[in-house]
């Protein structure tokens, strides 16, 4: 058994994450990362986990562009320097590509709220009004 993770927007990142199992085989896991190569991605071996690798990384920077944006930057800017920094796109316009729904989701899940420190109040206030539409779909 093994599984592949296409990060999100799945046209837009190079990242694959391969996600073994405690029985994947070595062959498998092979096959997974020729597999990447041939789609154009690149292919990393992740255990299975919360986040995998790839919001891992991604989510303090998405916190930390929310942080910027509740003191007064600019949007647009805060995406620029991740983009000139090297990222495909900066985190604001890729929550809002892959779908703001899902970090709304995710957050309720493991409720980041209860640590203000360590999440942006921004998107609780954004997606208030979204969370009582969608819990009604």
């Amino acid at each position: 058994m093994i599984g592949t993770h296409f990060f999100s927007p799945a046209n837009v990142m190079r990242l694959l994450e391969i996600v073994r199992g405690k029985k994947s085989s070595k062959e498998v896991v092979a096959t997974c990362m020729q597999l990447s190569r041939k789609l154009g991605k690149i292919g990393v071996l992740v255990g299975n986990c919360r986040g995998f690798v790839g919001n891992r990384m991604f989510g303090p920077y998405r916190r930390e562009a929310q942080f910027l944006v509740e003191e007064g930057a600019d949007v647009e800017a805060v995406d620029k320097a991740l983009f000139d920094f090297g990222n495909a796109m900066g985190p604001l316009a890729t929550g809002d590509l892959a779908g703001l729904d899902v970090g709304w989701r995710i957050r309720q899940e493991y409720s980041t709220w209860k640590n203000p420190e360590s999440a942006s109040p921004l998107p609780k206030t954004v997606f208030a009004n979204w969370g009582a539409t969608a819990r009604k779909r």
